[in-house]
């Protein structure tokens, strides 16, 4: 009878698995078809990328869409697409939408090992902070790419690397370090590289390099220095090698270089029609290129002579308008650095046109601006218009300097945990809020508290406890991203501040922040950390100290609450200002 009824079974079984086999073959072909209709969507839009962004825009998000419905399967394909949603959407004008895409990207490709991505996406995000002239998020970036390149295992292309030298050239370029670009390429023997893309880029470098030094020259009376730079700016133009027209940031460049190479030599006409003629090519394409091409027409026309004053009351028309439309892009793109020089242009554009109200009301909004970047939120204070001093020559005065440096460094860095101190976030602060005029732009804080850290001083001793902040201190850029301003700001209380991301992204932050600190592993028995968030949004009207006092009302909430979750308060909560470093009961 036993027998009988195993045979039963068997057989039951045998014709089930028939039955349902060509069922779990199908799925396991539309798993595998999806898996590859999310590459091929990849692979597609970086095609239309410099074709059509919002076609490359459209294909991607369906990537994104497949490569999510697939769940675990589909976490490498969605890195991939959400790096190159960032790409585009930063061509699109859209950079915080554009920081929440790598932060993405980042995120899963740290789940699935892929350091390639992990480099990519390091690279973008510097390029991005570059962009908005936050320079000490953009070195970061760029150190990280570079850590990354060198781990076990890791087979960056080559030409990838050498493009990263080219991008921290660049960077050195834009702090006012021409002579410091010229040394990386020379270094790194980039205008002889054999891949083109590198060579150009390279040679157009050491182009604007040199043509920096010539306008520098320029200004300090050395017409010698001046000539010699200016011929191997235009050695370097006609060396250059021609990449294809989707190469958007290389074309932008190699224009400007010829423009100002051809102001130089008097041909402002000419100059000018090169630079309209690029804009027309440019518009809805790359609006960070069309912010400088805008400011670069802006100072060609006002600069060209004219000794008709009906052309010279064209010529400032026409500049007035370059110029305002270059500050609307700046306020969308989040461009601040810019701001001070386009603001200066149009003032003495109104000066000239005996406009005086309207130039003495620019200069108070750049005196404005300057007082919110006296506080340098990069700590890089000094390193555009350094004294004398520090420029003497010597072993005691280069001695020194370093000693001020460290010293200055070490006063805004907590020492247990090596992040920023309540100084260094209350220094860093207002320049984030000062970047809220551009519609783009956001900013969301959160404090975050151990629950209990008296408890595991008292039963697992202070050795104990200050693992775990330093534990907190590491999870919290891993978790909020490396561009992020993370602070312990009082005890056993730290501060997060996320610059560009929407309401979603910053509350999927705060919990992943209090989902990971639940899950770090302690090895001590008994031991069981947790923490509480407020979370808050920043509007325009906002104080350093509203701003915190909120956060910290949040926070208030989320303690008196149960502890262990995120309590957000919206910016229309009034609070009453209490004391941030009080510990929380």
């Amino acid at each position: 009878m036993s027998f009988a009824y195993n045979n039963v079974i068997g057989a039951y079984m045998f014709v089930t698995f028939l039955i349902f086999l060509p069922y779990v073959k199908g799925r396991m072909k539309e798993k595998a078809q999806s898996k590859m209709r999310a590459d091929r969507l990849v692979a597609v839009g970086r095609w239309l990328c410099g074709r059509s962004m919002q076609q490359a825009y459209r294909c991607t998000r369906l990537a994104i869409e497949e490569a999510e419905r697939e769940g675990e399967a589909g976490r490498r394909a969605l890195a991939h697409a959400f790096n190159l949603m960032g790409n585009i959407e930063i061509d699109l004008g859209q950079p915080g939408a554009a920081r929440v895409s790598f932060r993405r990207a980042r995120e899963e490709a740290v789940r699935t090992g892929d350091t390639e991505v992990q480099f990519k996406v390091a690279n973008n995000m510097a390029l991005l902070h570059h962009t908005a002239g936050e320079w000490h998020s953009a070195t970061q970036q760029f150190l990280l790419a570079q850590e990354l390149s060198r781990q076990e295992g890791m087979q960056v292309p080559e030409v990838l690397l050498s493009m990263l030298q080219i991008n921290l050239a660049n960077l050195h370029l834009d702090w006012g370090d021409p002579e410091r670009t010229l040394h990386l390429i020379d270094a790194y023997h980039l205008q002889n590289h054999p891949e083109a893309q590198v060579r150009a880029q390279a040679q157009l470098a050491q182009g604007m390099a040199h043509l920096f030094l010539a306008e520098q020259s320029e200004r300090l009376g050395r017409s010698e220095e001046q000539a010699a730079h200016l011929q191997q700016a235009a050695q370097m133009l006609e060396q250059t090698y021609v990449l294809p027209p989707t190469e958007l940031f290389y074309h932008n460049t190699r224009c400007a270089l010829e423009a100002r190479l051809l102001a130089h030599q008097g041909k402002y006409d000419e100059a000018i029609s090169l630079l309209s003629q690029r804009l027309e090519h440019l518009t809805e394409q790359y609006m960070d290129g069309e912010i400088d091409l805008h400011l670069w027409l802006g100072k060609l026309l006002l600069k060209r002579p004219s000794d008709c004053a009906a052309q010279r009351r064209t010529a400032q028309l026409e500049a007035e308008e370059h110029i305002n439309t270059a500050l609307e892009l700046m306020d969308r793109w989040g461009k601040h650095h810019l701001r001070v020089e386009a603001l200066e242009l149009l003032a003495g554009l109104y000066e000239a046109q005996e406009r005086l109200a309207e130039a003495l009301n620019l200069m108070r909004q750049v005196a404005a601006e300057l007082r919110g970047q006296a506080v340098d939120p990069m700590g890089f204070t000094g390193l555009f218009h350094p004294t004398d001093d520090l420029l003497a020559e010597g072993s005691v005065q280069a001695e020194w300097k370093q000693r001020v440096q460290l010293a200055e460094g070490m006063a805004r860095r907590d020492a247990l945990t090596g992040i920023s101190n309540r100084r260094g976030a209350d220094e860093i602060l207002p320049g984030l809020l000062h970047q809220l005029r551009a519609p783009t732009q956001s900013l969301h804080l959160m404090l975050i508290d151990l629950d209990h850290f008296k408890q595991i001083n008292d039963n697992h001793s202070h050795v104990v406890g200050d693992r775990v902040l330093r534990c907190l201190a590491q999870l919290l850029p891993e978790v909020a991203g490396l561009d992020a301003l993370t602070a312990r700001y009082g005890g056993e209380e730290f501060l997060v501040a996320l610059s560009g991301v929407h309401n979603e992204e910053a509350r999927r932050v705060a919990e992943r922040i209090r989902l990971r600190t639940m899950q770090l592993n302690w090895d001590i028995p008994g031991l069981r950390i947790t923490v509480s968030v407020g979370l808050t949004r920043a509007v325009p009207h906002d104080t350093v100290s509203s701003l915190i006092a909120r956060a910290d009302e949040a926070l208030y909430r989320a303690k008196n609450s149960g502890r262990n979750r995120v309590v957000e308060l919206p910016p229309s909560v009034p609070v009453a200002a209490r004391s941030v470093a009080a510990e929380h009961a």
